[in-house]
């Protein structure tokens, strides 16, 4: 809806990036959905659940924000750049154990496309709901930089 009513591919539906209380809370549940069985898939064939990473930039941080959060399994991390929360009421009923889960989350401070304050907001949020969450920020646009993929490079070495 966004762009006009251009069709394009995307997770869920952006009406409009000001309006928060007007997110497409149909297709982030249908999205988070979709994540949930690839998951099921992936434990069903052995994979354990904590050597699952989600990553997504953009419309796909959102949806690896949620779908890690709400999954019914405790992934091994969240990565989620360049990206917010259109909804934080989906995550208010975050079990405690999935606050444990790292959580890197990474933004261009001169992103013209979501806003940073947008992107420190739901920093914030998830800070505030006793997440182990992790900033970085670069000076760059609604891109990835050399220096994030190092940052995104550590968090994961960390990890497995």
């Amino acid at each position: 809806t966004i762009n006009n009513g251009y069709e394009m591919r995307g997770w869920y539906d952006i009406r409009d990036l000001n309006d928060k209380t007007d997110s497409d809370n149909v297709g982030i549940l249908d999205s988070i959905a979709k994540i949930e069985m690839i998951l099921d898939n992936l434990v069903n064939d052995g994979v354990l659940p904590d050597k699952i990473i989600i990553a997504g930039f953009s419309q796909g941080g959102v949806i690896s924000y949620y779908s890690g959060l709400l999954s019914k399994y405790k992934l091994g991390g969240i990565i989620a750049l360049s990206c917010y929360l259109p909804n934080e009421n989906l995550i208010d009923g975050i079990q405690s154990e999935k606050t444990s889960i790292p959580i890197l989350s990474c933004h261009g401070k001169n992103d013209n496309i979501v806003p940073y304050s947008s992107g420190l907001k739901a920093y914030q949020i998830l800070k505030d709901k006793n997440c182990d969450i992790h900033w970085n920020d670069y000076v760059v646009g609604h891109n990835v930089c050399s220096d994030e993929i190092k940052d995104i490079s550590l968090f994961l070495n960390k990890l497995i």
